[in-house]
């Protein structure tokens, strides 16, 4: 999975560097970082919403268009069990088109579109032993979006944020039990350069 991660975290930086080369100053790029809370619950009974967080990057395409990545991560925590001790902890690379909706005033409505790639690991403690077990698992699934900037000041703006991963393509290519829909809200500071 380190692998398949790394792979599309160059292609996005590539995309989004020859994006930005291209536009030369005519175009700008934003950064971005929020605390967020994300619904990951692991395969029974897992733990519901869970805090985590999130940094981004991207570049304007034009006056209407942006191609951004996002990075996050959450964790659970410990969770005692009836069989054993459990945590999970997920970390996600999204690679997304975003396109300027509406705009009014200071505020405007950007809806998004594109892939994640996600890695979840599981470990669990069960008794009398005490053995651990881990489980890794990796999917794509394909994800949409909207998020809400709102600007404070030229280059600052408080962006509340929605994403959606759906686990399709896990669930059709897979033996999976059935399709996830994993939301994650977050409301992040974004400096435009």
């Amino acid at each position: 999975m380190r692998g398949l991660v790394m792979v599309a975290l160059t292609v996005s930086l590539i995309v989004v560097g020859m994006a930005g080369s291209s536009a030369a100053q005519s175009r700008s790029a934003f950064v971005g970082a929020a605390p967020q809370v994300d619904y990951d619950a692991p395969g029974v009974g897992g733990p519901g919403w869970v805090p985590g967080f999130s940094v981004e990057g991207g570049v304007h395409l034009s006056p209407t268009l942006n191609l951004r990545a996002d990075l996050d991560r959450a964790g659970t925590p410990v969770n005692e069990t009836t069989t054993g001790v459990t945590s999970s902890r997920t970390t996600s690379l999204s690679i997304l088109l975003g396109a300027h909706a509406i705009s009014y005033g200071r505020t405007r409505c950007d809806f998004l579109l594109g892939v994640t790639v996600m890695n979840v690991r599981n470990k669990d403690t069960h008794p009398p032993s005490f053995y651990h077990v881990r489980e890794h698992q990796s999917f794509v699934a394909p994800t949409f979006g909207i998020d809400l900037p709102v600007a404070v000041s030229r280059h600052l703006s408080v962006v509340p944020e929605f994403r959606m991963n759906v686990t399709l393509v896990n669930y059709l290519f897979s033996n999976a039990d059935g399709l996830s829909e994993l939301p994650r809200i977050r409301v992040a500071a974004r400096w435009n350069f």
